[in-house]
């Protein structure tokens, strides 16, 4: 019964394509990616290129399901009309395709097409013979995303047995705290590790403060600790690292004109001496570690508007290199570095957008290689970005948000990058433009990559990952629907953190909006599949760390960055049971890890 309910379905689909060529926006729960799957006859893949005027083969064709049976023509002789110089312009640079094939009444088939990101609809014309008849809009509530992704989720739903892809998000907010009302704007928020506690940083150019969770109900305001740590800095940029090698987070912080570094020693945050600041000329647009140099000393990446600057610091004082750009770049307005692990080979790499062209170099055991062009642009000097394994292949992919709109580069495990936005699901129709803060996070905790964004104008928006780069965006995740509803002037969005701030397990969200209010949101969701992961002591970070799990197609359950030994990453996985981590340190050969994740939440050390 349920084959013919599906079959039925793909019937009415097709009508439904011939009716309409508007796109559906919505997520269908009765007829996903699973459903499409598991009821058609025949799964193909290939590349559509010209065999004739208005005809098309799939060359290079292999059966995903089903039986392969000789060459499959496409004939658009049949198409709408008013759509067919659209599909002419879609096929021109012989795209990638799936074709689903469900056999129906009176042994004709029905088929449908999914090329560079559009699905068509399709008929049979004989063997091995298709004629294609109208975009089909309707199957975008299946599936919007890329035919590179769909043909590898394919393979995934039929290789792993209880495989799904999400159709809601399935989290909200269950509780919330107030933190504080910070009455100068906030540049920033982190989740920082202290006295056992997970606790929360706010920088602020009127006065840096550090809160910690009360113990009790969750409603409960936070505790400031502010003096008792001896936290004196005014941060416009700000860095977390281990700058003296003890095993502790250091602050680093920019007030608009110097550097300054503070040691956690005893609890408390004390200058690092005389040598404990460090004037940097030009307009800083950010901090960041940036690994270990060639003389064995933590380093922070400073981004300017000149080029990015290398500072070093010990007892004597600080050291300072510049990162040349390539002479004649035409780069625009640059944004804000990447620093991170882009290659795969251990060494962190530095990536500058511009609102042209990006700059790019990658890390080596004698500092950083000449410089490179790279695709990766910024939409905007203002741009934020953040970095998340959206394809699930291990690799860091960039999310841009800026005033001239957004952009998700995908990158191939090499550093290069290509603009995928436009086959992302939601991302590509639905998220807002002007983000001031994104943070990659799994906060339903299922083993996808999502995306938190916040802006001025649209508040908080949650973007759950289906899987294979497929988002989707519905209005379950919203802060105004926690009760009771506080009383806020607007919600708009000055800035984020994600951490497990209750030690439950589950990711909560702390925001500061737009009138200085800053709260923290406790997740609903509890006894989540999580890992923890940290740094061996002395290894500097950032480290690039993917975890897998899968009895026959193995998934990645998320990729992410690793800078110290103290401040644990909260890491999902699908299920109980084992997994393995992917990384690679400095100098070192690739690393796989195996663990296991039990009744208890597992500590994996990276060494």
């Amino acid at each position: 019964m349920r084959v013919r309910r599906t079959r039925a379905l793909l019937a009415g689909l097709l009508a439904t394509a011939l009716l309409s060529s508007v796109a559906v926006a919505l997520i269908s729960p009765k007829f996903t990616p699973v459903h499409l799957v598991k009821d058609a006859d025949v799964i193909l893949h290939g590349t559509l290129a010209p065999a004739g005027e208005t005809e098309w083969s799939l060359e290079g064709a292999a059966a995903l399901k089903g039986k392969l049976e000789g060459a499959q023509l496409f004939s658009a002789a049949a198409f709408r009309k008013e759509q067919h110089e659209e599909l002419l312009a879609l096929l021109k640079a012989r795209p990638p395709a799936v074709l689903f094939a469900c056999r129906a009444a009176k042994n004709e088939s029905k088929g449908f097409v999914h090329a560079a990101g559009r699905w068509l609809a399709a008929k049979s014309a004989g063997a091995g013979k298709w004629d294609l008849l109208a975009f089909d809009p309707a199957l975008d509530a299946t599936f919007a995303g890329g035919t590179d992704m769909l043909a590898k989720m394919s393979r995934y739903i039929l290789e792993e047995p209880g495989a799904t892809v999400p159709v809601s998000a399935g989290m909200t907010f269950d509780d919330w705290a107030p933190v504080t009302k910070s009455t100068a704007p906030v540049a920033g928020l982190a989740a920082v590790q202290t006295g056992g506690k997970t606790c929360l940083f706010v920088a602020s150019h009127g006065g840096d403060r550090l809160f910690a969770p009360a113990g009790g109900t969750p409603a409960q305001p936070f505790e400031e600790l502010s003096a008792r740590v001896g936290l004196d800095t005014r941060s416009k940029k700000f860095a977390w690292l281990d700058m003296d090698g003890d095993g502790l987070s250091d602050l680093v912080s920019f007030d608009g004109a110097v550097v300054s570094l503070r040691l956690f020693k005893n609890g408390r945050l004390e200058p690092a001496g005389t040598a404990r600041t460090f004037k940097l000329d030009g307009n800083c647009l950010g901090l960041a570690a940036a690994g270990m140099s060639p003389r064995g000393t933590p380093r922070v990446l400073a981004s300017t508007e000149a080029a990015p600057r290398l500072l070093e610091w010990s007892v004597t004082g600080w050291t300072d290199s510049e990162l040349p750009r390539p002479q004649g770049a035409q780069l625009g307005k640059v944004a804000t570095c990447i620093v991170a692990d882009l290659n795969g080979d251990g060494w962190v790499d530095v990536l500058q957008p511009g609102e042209h062209l990006g700059v790019f170099w990658a890390g080596t055991a004698d500092g950083f290689a000449a410089p490179v062009l790279s695709a990766v642009r910024c939409p905007g000097a203002e741009s934020c970005f953040a970095l998340c394994d959206a394809d699930g292949d291990g690799s860091l992919d960039i999310f841009a948000s800026g005033p001239a709109g957004n952009e998700l580069w995908e990158n191939d495990g090499h550093a290069g990058f290509r603009a995928v936005l436009a086959h992302s699901g939601s991302l590509s129709y639905k998220a807002e433009y002007r983000a001031v803060a994104a943070v990659a996070a799994d906060l339903n905790h299922d083993g996808r990559p999502d995306l938190v964004l916040g802006s001025a104008d649209a508040g908080l928006v949650y973007h759950f990952n289906r899987g294979f780069r497929c988002f989707g965006e519905q209005g379950e995740v919203r802060l105004e629907q926690v009760q009771p509803v506080p009383t806020l002037p607007s919600w708009g969005v000055q800035a984020l953190a994600v951490a497990d701030f209750n030690n439950d397990d589950s990711s909560d969200v702390a925001v500061a909006f737009a009138g200085g209010e800053i709260h923290c949101y406790f997740n609903r969701l509890v006894d989540v599949p999580v890992c923890r992961l940290r740094l061996a002591k002395g290894i500097a970070g950032p480290v690039t760390v993917s975890a897998w799990q899968g009895a026959k197609f193995s998934v990645c359950t998320g990729t992410w960055l690793a800078v110290s030994s103290d401040q644990p990453i909260t890491a999902s996985l699908r299920g109980r049971g084992r997994f393995l981590l992917r990384y690679t340190l400095a100098g070192r050969p690739a690393r796989t890890k195996e663990a296991e994740l039990g009744t208890d939440t597992p500590t994996v050390t990276l060494d």
